[in-house]
């Protein structure tokens, strides 16, 4: 099969698992071609909004109105004809101009929550421009089941997918823990600076390592060097995050909403414990009880609570954690995913060829 997967030209996390989708589909004999789409413009006013305006004002401004489209956000024809096109995002419905008259399946996913997608109006988006795909794809099966309540019509779970697993789970570091983020409101890194000072860990030799970058890194290194926290260190970001993942105790997430996030697949295959805010229904897929530790609640004190029973593990207790991290990612390993992948793809197909 021909596939053509349409994307934000924006590093992340959907960079990250449509490069991983490509690469899967290309080593099975089909073709993926990534169309890479200029983002919108977005302040950081418009953003904030996303996050916190209340849902029923959002719901009456159309998102245009949101997210102003850059000049450059056209209509961009694929190289080849594709059978199928992955579209990865609401925004994208329109960005990109099929070779063929009769016209490819089309598939729009959404790599966010559906929860998110309601608070930030892309429910409408997505009810508006994903109504004619052929299908419509979320990442897990609580988000797919609401959003078909909600759209009236089926709505599939594919989850992402997890990278290569390690067979060697030994050398993480106990003084260290990483959180693979953005400085964006959704990631709310001043929760995790606040539950870090809780927790004292700095005052037993331990740090708090904080890869990425974004609009607000220069009001974060602001708050740590007012507060003097002790044990923070900002990095821009990692070229390898599994190595730095390797090298640690746990993976710290204190986002708002999350999709299904590439940093916990990045975790879990490298066989580390996730400490992370119960934001999302992906986040009680991936880290249960005997593989991470789920923060019910969003407060500094329920954060620090996790980051102190991460750093009591005995070295048999990490091993365990990381036998049970590993057991999870297979169960979203590259080839499963690859496969539902292709099975939907192909009865689509058939279903057009049929009509």
């Amino acid at each position: 099969m021909r596939f053509a997967i349409v994307r934000f030209d924006e590093p992340g996390g959907v960079r990250t698992v449509t490069d991983r989708l490509a690469a899967d589909l290309a080593n099975r004999g089909h073709s993926a071609e990534l169309i890479d789409v200029p983002p919108p413009r977005q302040t950081r006013i418009r953003a904030w909004a996303a996050q916190h305006a209340p849902r029923r004002l959002l719901a009456k401004v159309p998102p245009a109105a949101r997210a102003s489209r850059h000049p450059d956000h056209l209509p961009s024809a694929p190289k080849t004809d594709p059978e199928v096109v992955i579209v990865s995002h609401p925004h994208l419905h329109g960005t990109f101009t099929p070779v063929s008259a009769r016209g490819p399946v089309l598939i729009g996913c959404y790599h966010d929550s559906w929860d998110a997608a309601l608070r930030s109006g892309h429910s409408i988006a997505i009810r508006r421009n994903y109504a004619a795909m052929d299908a419509i794809v979320l990442l897990t099966g609580a988000d797919a089941e609401a959003a078909s309540r909600d759209l009236g019509r089926s709505v599939i779970a594919i989850p992402n997918a997890a990278p290569e697993l390690d067979a060697e789970i030994s050398g993480h570091r106990p003084d260290r823990i990483v959180m693979l983020t953005r400085h964006e409101p959704q990631k709310d890194i001043q929760l995790a600076l606040r539950a870090w000072e809780c927790s004292r860990l700095a005052q037993e030799g331990m740090t708090l390592e904080i890869f990425g970058n974004g609009t607000l890194l220069a009001k974060h290194l602001r708050i740590v060097k007012r507060r003097r926290i002790a044990g923070v260190r900002f990095t821009r970001w990692s070229d390898d995050p599994l190595a730095e993942l390797r090298q640690s105790l746990a993976l710290l997430s204190t986002s708002s909403h999350e999709g299904f996030p590439s940093s916990f697949l990045e975790a879990m295959a490298t066989g580390t414990p996730i400490i992370t805010v119960d934001s999302a229904p992906a986040c009680r897929e991936l880290v249960h009880p005997d593989s991470g530790f789920l923060v019910p609640e969003r407060s500094p004190e329920a954060v620090s609570a996790g980051l102190l029973a991460a750093a009591q593990l005995t070295p048999s207790q990490r091993e365990d954690y990381a036998k049970a991290s590993l057991i999870l990612a297979e169960e979203v390993s590259r080839p499963r995913v690859t496969e539902r992948w292709l099975r939907l793809a192909e009865g689509l197909l058939q279903q057009k060829e049929s009509r």
